[in-house]
């Protein structure tokens, strides 16, 4: 018989005190007791959450690049519209190519968190002439310190380091209300410091493609994020390195991760990942409701958040649901 579990965001940070606990005296996550929810719940979360955050903040950039005429390449005539969030200014240096967006904590727009520190866009060749809209040209993102505290428990994660965006078939999201157009892009980041609400430091990497489409009947960008690599014997990887629990972990996408720009970037509306090499591997489904079924709402932003489902060492079916 399946526990399904709901969790509050109280009571996340009472099992992640447990787990942290729990992690000091085993030193490694591998031994599983028939309740592992805590660490179960704690490195799916973390999971969940780095990515999440990291599509956020790829999504600003992108909207800065195509928003930016001396950088993008940008075309007239094109009716496509983007805007920042309210939380972060852009500045640019157009003798250079590099964009730069600082945000600050003191302004709460988006109704999830608070951010602060900046990120770096530089456009590799710029000098050479290449502009972001030319197939195949590569921009470099530069992480210095960039903090999301999240508004419902103040917990906070932070991203340090480089990831580079591969724009293989050109163009600009501006670009995409033309009917049927898509834009491919192929994103890498090696070692990527990410630093929990404990201060424990990881190094995860990552690997993916995306695929950006426009939906005419929302007005709002989507997009479609797909494992591309194989890591450790496994395909359709995008992310791997170590816990906060210091258990190694890979990532993949056995169902392409889907949003949007009018949800939200950080709130998947379908898509279901594994996570494996910890000491039970967790499949994770995004856009359910709070019962864990899928949402199937007229609402486009319905859904509640998403799922966790394990087997633990005695053999029980787990659940956790938790909220976006």
């Amino acid at each position: 018989m399946k526990k399904i579990i709901r969790i509050s965001g109280a009571a996340i940070l009472m099992l992640s005190a447990a787990a942290i606990i729990s992690s000091c005296n085993k030193n490694r996550d591998t031994t599983t007791t028939p309740d592992d929810t805590a660490t179960q719940t704690q490195n799916a979360s973390d999971e969940a959450r780095v990515n999440n955050e990291l599509e956020n903040a790829t999504g600003d950039a992108n909207t800065a690049l195509s928003s930016t005429s001396s950088v993008s390449g940008r075309l007239s005539g094109m009716e496509g519209t983007l805007s920042l969030p309210c939380d972060v200014k852009l500045r640019v240096d157009s003798v250079n190519g590099i964009l730069t967006l600082t945000y600050d904590d003191t302004v709460y727009c988006n109704g999830v968190n608070w951010r602060s520190g900046t990120i770096q866009i530089q456009l590799l060749n710029y000098k050479a002439g290449w502009k972001w809209r030319t197939p195949g040209a590569t921009v470099q993102l530069t992480f210095n310190n960039y903090m999301v505290k999240r508004h419902s428990d103040s917990k906070t994660i932070t991203f340090n380091g480089t990831k580079t965006i591969e724009n293989v078939n050109g163009g600009l999201l501006r670009d995409l209300p033309s009917p049927d157009s898509t834009i491919v892009h192929k994103i890498r980041a090696n070692n990527l410091t990410i630093t929990f609400d404990d201060g424990t430091q990881r190094k995860w990497s990552v690997a993916r493609t995306k695929t950006w489409r426009y939906m005419s009947s929302l007005q709002a960008y989507q997009i479609s994020v797909s494992g591309d690599t194989t890591f450790g014997g496994l395909h359709n990887v995008v992310m791997w390195g170590t816990t906060r629990l210091n258990s190694s972990f890979n990532l993949q996408f056995t169902s392409p991760i889907v949003s949007n720009s009018v949800c939200g970037w950080y709130r998947p509306t379908s898509g279901v990942a594994v996570l494996s090499g910890i000491s039970n591997s967790i499949s994770e489904t995004f856009g359910v409701n709070q019962d864990g079924t899928a949402y199937t709402g007229s609402t486009a932003c319905g859904a509640y958040g998403y799922k966790f489902n394990w087997t633990n060492a005695a053999g029980a079916a787990r659940q956790v649901v938790l909220p976006y």
